[in-house]
């Protein structure tokens, strides 16, 4: 019944057990990983896959141990070239998988399924569906979405590549020291730019230089920068 639900789903998806092998993978997933078939996912890890994610596997095996030790869903942003040759953007939800009637009993593995935000109108409809995940009203966001992205400003020509980079994490909850470890950079570097980016936006903290990025569409922009390495990163 499992598989038949991740069959019929418009992502990719599927499950692993403890030790991170796959158990099931749908069409999707297969696909863009470079297998011909769902079944040749099964009893690989991320380690074996034909194409440039393995990479990021050690860290996909971390996140795996983090939803079973923490028994809580964990969301995932990952930007991947991908069997086709191509970059693309992922919002990947990671939950833990439990084979008995009971959730105090220990899970049996993780699910995943992960929705591609590469442009910007389907990042506001990873927005909008991560909001929902958390609890608010799907009620209260009809209409959200169209909205924000229809009134899409910002200026990338504003900010420099490594600005519009620390901006990108700072806006999804990173902090300095994170941004600087996610960028390889140090972290004074890091608030430097911050300093500069709150000058350019008119900001006089980064509270507000937040909250001016957000107002002006910044949330629902990939750098375009970012297309040019793995990455895989916990959001929360």
């Amino acid at each position: 019944m499992l598989q038949q639900i991740l069959d019929e789903i418009p992502a990719f998806a599927g499950y692993k057990d403890r030790q991170s092998v796959f158990l099931y993978a749908n069409k999707a997933y297969a696909v863009l990983i470079g297998l011909p078939h769902s079944e040749d996912v099964v009893g690989r890890t991320d380690f074996d896959m034909p194409c440039e994610t393995v990479a990021c596997a050690p860290m996909f095996q971390k996140q795996d141990q983090e939803v079973l030790r923490s028994r809580q869903p964990l969301r995932i942003l990952d930007v991947h070239r991908f069997a086709d040759g191509k970059w693309r953007a992922f919002l990947v939800t990671k939950t833990p998988l439990f084979g008995g009637s009971s959730e105090n009993d220990e899970p049996i593995g993780t699910m995943f399924y992960g929705v591609d935000i590469t442009s910007p109108g389907i990042i506001e409809l990873g927005s909008v569906l991560g909001r929902i995940h958390a609890g608010a009203d799907p009620k209260a966001l009809v209409g959200a979405g169209s909205h924000l992205v229809e009134g899409f400003s910002a200026d990338t020509g504003t900010l420099t590549r490594r600005e519009a980079e620390i901006l990108f994490f700072l806006l999804r909850g990173k902090s300095a020291k994170e941004t600087a470890v996610i960028l390889s950079m140090s972290r004074r570097t890091v608030e430097q730019h911050i300093d500069k980016m709150k000058q350019k936006l008119g900001a006089r903290s980064k509270f507000e230089l937040i909250e001016v990025a957000i107002e002006a569409g910044y949330m629902h922009r990939i750098p375009d920068s970012l297309f040019s390495r793995q990455l895989s990163i916990t959001l929360g």
